[in-house]
């Protein structure tokens, strides 16, 4: 019988799905203000394109501070992945092992690295 993951994974998904929401409507808003601003500069030399490029500075920095804070909730709420106990199935952390990880034995010399050539 396979066990759930002790994980709160829907509100993970959730947070995630919000983020990813909201960076693509930064990113619309951006190419339609970017659009804008081109078009008011394309013709004869034209004061106002000068507005929709302050609001596209704006909407930078909106997005980088409400983003930055958005993702980084999103990352901190990622399931933790759990590795199975080979002898009873059950899961186990990997940071609260018995025995600390032993080196790499290649690194150590305990064994040899493969012969390639």
């Amino acid at each position: 019988m396979v066990q759930p993951t002790p994980v709160d994974r829907v509100a993970y998904l959730q947070l995630r799905r919000r983020a990813r929401v909201a960076s693509g409507s930064f990113l619309v808003v951006g190419v339609w203000l970017f659009y804008r601003m081109a078009r008011l500069a394309s013709g004869p030399t034209n004061p106002l394109a000068i507005i929709p490029f302050l609001a596209l500075a704006a909407l930078g920095v909106l997005a980088s501070v409400v983003l930055r804070r958005m993702w980084r909730h999103s990352f901190a709420a990622r399931p933790v992945t759990l590795r199975l106990d080979p002898d009873t199935g059950e899961f186990v952390d990997p940071a609260a092992a018995e025995e600390p990880p032993r080196r790499h034995r290649t690194f150590t010399g305990e064994a040899q690295p493969p012969q390639r050539w």
